[in-house]
């Protein structure tokens, strides 16, 4: 009897200590546009699953999946390079405008992963002119910082 509570005791030892922690999964900050979508590019690392990628991305499987067509999810390898769909930004809210008196600019609180080119996009105003009004901007963005767009109507195109 001695004995067979001592194997169970061991077995569920064994158990307890074969779980492994986590692995901690460091979403990337390098983006690139293909077919005119944003993707991250994330590199499997040991022990990441498209599953466990997929939850610290915030991005439902399915789109991985889709987005990285013939990938076998059972059956990923370590410095394998997947695309992680970005989300899209939200749409301008009342709070993110600060009306100027001329009325020729919104100046915009940048958010934490925000980019010229996620703005441009999001006021449909050219990249270019955002860095002619915003100098210093060439190098990146600072969460936190105001820059200032213009509006459309305060702008002409050059081409």
């Amino acid at each position: 009897m001695r004995i067979f509570f001592f194997i169970i005791s061991l077995v569920a030892f064994i158990q307890l200590n074969a779980q492994e922690p986590p692995v901690e999964i460091k979403k990337s900050t390098e983006k690139i546009i293909f077919d005119g979508k944003i993707y991250y590019l994330h590199v499997i690392q040991q022990g990441q699953t498209v599953y466990s990628i997929s939850k610290a991305y915030n991005v439902p499987l399915p789109d991985i999946i889709q987005s990285n067509p013939g990938i076998n999810v059972a059956q990923v390898s370590t410095g394998q390079v997947l695309k992680i769909p970005v989300k899209s930004e939200p749409e301008i809210s009342e709070s993110e405008i600060v009306p100027l008196e001329d009325e020729d600019f919104i100046y915009h609180e940048v958010k934490q992963g925000q980019t010229i080119y996620s703005l441009s996009k999001k006021y449909k105003v050219p990249a270019e002119i955002i860095y002619n009004y915003n100098p210093g901007t060439e190098t990146g963005l600072k969460t936190g910082a105001t820059i200032k767009i213009p509006k459309k109507k305060s702008f002409k195109r050059c081409d």
